[in-house]
């Protein structure tokens, strides 16, 4: 993947924005990634964000029928994440420290959800000092509130708290166990780190998995089909378009002509893949997907998983308030697992929006 860094211009919004002294007033940007994409079969070769149509914004609105959100709650905002402190059990507050969006201040209330990795299904799951992803709710007051927990096993980062979650770009080499990623996001260990000024979202990296603990699932709840995934310490059942995290024992940061960076993986973990296509049929709990990026290498119409009871979370849905509001024609875009083409249930939706 070769290029310079762009100017990123939304293609459309609600600009020149006017606004009154107090106001208080949420901004939604949608990123539509395919479009930024160049690739070729199965390998991305480039990332461009000031392509067409890739960047768009709109004014967020109070809750309607077309979301799933409740009065004075303004947005989802998917899988923040980062290493966890300030815990206040007494307010049931704390602080996420993410890599690129600085230190977040969330809370949680009665409505807070919790992976099933927990073993207590309450705030108490939550420890200063850990790696966790946070789904959460922008409120219209601007304050965050998490709409589920879900902390990244220790083994995942016991070495180090540096991890690099990227969009895996070609096919892996079962032969050497190498796979490479564009970096979407990281976490810094708090001393010490290898990556912190060294790995920016973009970035490409070339993974070699050493000795790995066995592959894991962050679920977050959701429902999770059979797969080869989970438990692996082998790269083959890791495929193009995935987004995965890795926790490093090793890091060679990109210099000179040497386009990519290089790291040392000792633990993969499956992430949110963030896709747009087509609903070609929706039953419940269900539904197919059709119009989805060439790269991903379907040969038929994937179905997407709806998870709608716990423990755990459950699908949430912007531009209809449930699951009956999906129909066959509708244009969705997903935040979900992602499996691969030879699982049938190839992706379970913590999000889906409707267009």
């Amino acid at each position: 993947m070769t290029g310079s860094a762009g100017a990123a211009i939304a293609s459309s919004g609600p600009f020149p924005l006017t606004v009154t002294s107090g106001e208080k007033l949420g901004l939604a940007l949608n990123v539509n990634i395919p479009n930024a994409i160049v690739a070729s079969g199965q390998t991305i070769s480039a990332v461009n964000l000031a392509a067409t149509n890739v960047l768009t914004s709109t004014v967020l609105q109070a809750p309607s029928s077309t979301t799933d959100l409740s009065s004075g709650q303004l947005a989802h905002i998917d899988d923040l994440y980062g290493v966890v402190s300030n815990v206040s059990a007494s307010a049931q507050t704390l602080t996420l420290q993410t890599a690129y969006r600085g230190a977040i201040s969330i809370s949680a209330n009665s409505s807070t959800t919790y992976d099933p990795a927990c073993s207590a299904q309450s705030f108490s799951c939550v420890t200063s000092g850990a790696l966790a992803a946070v789904d959460a709710i922008l409120n219209a007051d601007g304050t965050l509130t998490i709409r589920n927990y879900s902390p990244v096993p220790v083994l995942f980062t016991a070495t180090s708290k540096d991890t690099i979650e990227g969009v895996v770009t070609v096919p892996p080499s079962s032969t050497n166990q190498v796979f490479n990623i564009a970096v979407t996001d990281a976490s810094f260990a708090p001393s010490n780190s290898l990556l912190s000024g060294s790995i920016h979202p973009g970035n490409l990296v070339s993974v070699g998995v050493v000795t790995p603990q066995p592959f894991f699932i962050v679920s977050e709840g959701l429902t999770i089909p059979t797969n080869s995934f989970s438990g692996s310490t082998d790269v083959s059942p890791i495929k193009p378009g995935q987004t995965v995290a890795i926790s490093l024992s090793g890091f060679v940061a990109a210099s000179g002509s040497n386009a990519s960076a290089t790291a040392t993986a000792n633990g993969v973990a499956l992430r949110f893949t963030r896709v747009t296509g087509a609903v070609s049929n929706a039953t419940t709990p269900q539904f197919s997907m059709t119009s989805l990026p060439p790269y991903l290498g379907f040969t038929a119409n994937p179905l997407v998983q709806i998870t709608t009871t716990g423990p755990g979370t459950t699908t949430d849905f912007d531009g209809a308030s449930s699951f009956t509001g999906i129909s066959t024609g509708n244009a969705v875009s997903i935040s979900a697992l992602y499996f691969g083409t030879t699982v049938t249930l190839a992706f379970s939706a913590a999000t889906v929006r409707k267009h």
